[in-house]
C-alpha cells in the first residue's frame, strides 16, 4: 500500500498515490510568506525549547512565535491543485506541533500555560484555516496526546481553552462525517476512552457559563451526527456505554433540589402567583436551562438515546423528586412545587417529554396515592396561593387539548348525576 502524502490520514479520499512533486505548479509569489519567515519563528521557538522556561518573558516570546506560525497557516490558501501550502508543509515536515506538545510535558513551571497555547492554536487553525489541517498525522497525533493529557480536567483555564477546541472538532465532524473515525474507537477499549471528545464535554454539560454553552452545543452536534449514522456504534455508546444520559437526568434532580421551597412574596388581589415566583427565584433560570437542553436532546438524538433519557427522567426525576415535592405537608412548599411544575410545562416543546410529564400528573402515583387526586384536593385548600396556582396548573393542562387527559379528568372526577334512578 502506498504511503499517504505528508503523513495524511485523509478519511475522505483514501490514501493518495505517490506523485512527482514537480507536476504541481508553484504558488504565485504574492501568495507565499516572506522568505524564511516561518523558519525563523521555528528556530526561535526551538531555541527556547532547548532549555526550561523559568521566566514569563521567555514564555511570552514563545507564545509570540507560535501565534505568528498560527497566523501564517490561517492566511495561507491551498493551491488550485490541492497541494498543501508551503507554511503548513513546513510545520508538518518539521513536526512542529509534536515538538511543542513534548515541550509542554517537560515544563514544571509553565507546562499548563504551554498546553493552553497549544489548545488555542488548534482551535484557531481548525476553525479559520482554508486548508484541511486535521487530516494530517503530524497534527492528529499530538492532538490526541494533548486531549489525553487534559482528560478529566477541572481546571477553569484549561477548560476554557479545551471546550472551544472540542466544539470546533464537532463542527468539522458534522461537516465531514468520516472524521468521526479519527476520534471514535470501535475496538474494545475502556468505555469512557472510546470517544474522549464526547465524555469530556459531558463534564461541562450543566455549567452556567460560555464554556457550558459551548459544551452543550457540541454535545448536540454529536447527537445529531449519531442520528445521521444509525448503523454506527456511536448511538449505543452515548445511550449505554457512557454516562451522558445519567448525568442529563440526575442534573435535573440536582438542580431542582436547589430551588427554594418558599419565598416571602406579597400579592395583590387576584394576582397570579406564577410571575411573582419566577421573579423571586433566580435558581429557576438554571433549571429551565437544563430542562431546555434535555428538550433539545430529545429533538435531535437517535431513538435509543431518547428512550434512555425518557426512562431516566421518569424514574429518576418525576417519581423520585417531583412527586415528593408535590406531596409535601407544608402548603407553602406545595405551592412552590406546583408553580415550578407550571413553569416546566411551559418550557417543554418535545412531544415525548411532555407526554411523560402529563402522564405522571394524570395517572402517576406517589406512595400509592394518585398525583391527580392530591392536586384536586389542593383546589379546596384554605391557602389562597395553593388554590390559585393549582387552578392555573389545570388551566395549562386543559389548554393542551390532549384527549387522554380530558377523558381522565371527565370520567374520573366530573360530578355526573345518574340519568336513571334505581
Amino acid at each position: 500500500m502506498d504511503k499517504p502524502v505528508n503523513g495524511s490520514l485523509n478519511p475522505f479520499d483514501g490514501l493518495e498515490d505517490d506523485e512527482d512533486e514537480t507536476r504541481f505548479p508553484e504558488a504565485p509569489l504574492h501568495e507565499r510568506p516572506p522568505p524564511n519567515q516561518i523558519e525563523q519563528h521555528w528556530k526561535a521557538m526551538d531555541s527556547i525549547m532547548q532549555s526550561k522556561v523559568t521566566d514569563p518573558f521567555s514564555l511570552e516570546d514563545f507564545r509570540g512565535h507560535l501565534t505568528s506560525i498560527e497566523k501564517q497557516i490561517i492566511k495561507e490558501k491551498p493551491s488550485s491543485s490541492g497541494r498543501t501550502g508551503d507554511c503548513l508543509e513546513f510545520v508538518l515536515s518539521e513536526n512542529v506541533i509534536e515538538s511543542v506538545y513534548v515541550f509542554s510535558t517537560r515544563q514544571k513551571v509553565y507546562g499548563k500555560e504551554v498546553r493552553i497555547m497549544l489548545l488555542r492554536f488548534f482551535a484557531e487553525v481548525f476553525s479559520r484555516s482554508a486548508q484541511p489541517v486535521l487530516i494530517h498525522q503530524q497534527v492528529l497525533r499530538p492532538l490526541s496526546r494533548l486531549l489525553r493529557a487534559c482528560e478529566g480536567t477541572r481546571d477553569p483555564e484549561l477548560s476554557s481553552a479545551l471546550v472551544p477546541l472540542l466544539h470546533h472538532i464537532c463542527i468539522l465532524m458534522q461537516e465531514n462525517q468520516s472524521l468521526l473515525d479519527l476520534f471514535f474507537i470501535n475496538a474494545k477499549v475502556h468505555l469512557q476512552s472510546k470517544f474522549l471528545i464526547f465524555t469530556e464535554l459531558v463534564l461541562h454539560m450543566h455549567e452556567v457559563s460560555d464554556v457550558g454553552n459551548r459544551a452543550r452545543d457540541a454535545l448536540l452536534l454529536c447527537l445529531s451526527l449519531a442520528a445521521q449514522l444509525p448503523g454506527s456504534n456511536l448511538s449505543r455508546f452515548i445511550a449505554v456505554d457512557c454516562n451522558f444520559c445519567q448525568v442529563l437526568a440526575t442534573g435535573l434532580s440536582a438542580l431542582y433540589s436547589e430551588l427554594p421551597t418558599s419565598v416571602e412574596i406579597t400579592l395583590d388581589e387576584w394576582q397570579s402567583v406564577l410571575p411573582v415566583i419566577e421573579g423571586a427565584v433566580p435558581e429557576l433560570k438554571r433549571f429551565n436551562q437544563a430542562l431546555g437542553f434535555c428538550n433539545s436532546v430529545l429533538q435531535m438524538a437517535p431513538k435509543v438515546v431518547c428512550d434512555m433519557v425518557l426512562t431516566l427522567v421518569k424514574e429518576g426525576f418525576l417519581q423520585q423528586v417531583l412527586g415528593p415535592a408535590l406531596f409535601q405537608s407544608s402548603e407553602d412548599a406545595a405551592t412552590f412545587a406546583t408553580a415550578y411544575l407550571v413553569v416546566f410545562l411551559g418550557q417543554i416543546s418535545n412531544v415525548a417529554l411532555m407526554r411523560e410529564f402529563l402522564r405522571y400528573v394524570v395517572v402517576g402515583q406517589y406512595d400509592r396515592a394518585p398525583v391527580l387526586s392530591r392536586l384536586i384536593q389542593n383546589i379546596s385548600s384554605s391557602n389562597d396561593k395553593l388554590c390559585a396556582i393549582t387552578l392555573e396548573l389545570f388551566y395549562v393542562i386543559v389548554d393542551f387539548n390532549c384527549e387522554d387527559v380530558m377523558l381522565e379528568l371527565l370520567l374520573r372526577f366530573a360530578p355526573f348525576e345518574p340519568i336513571f334512578d334505581g
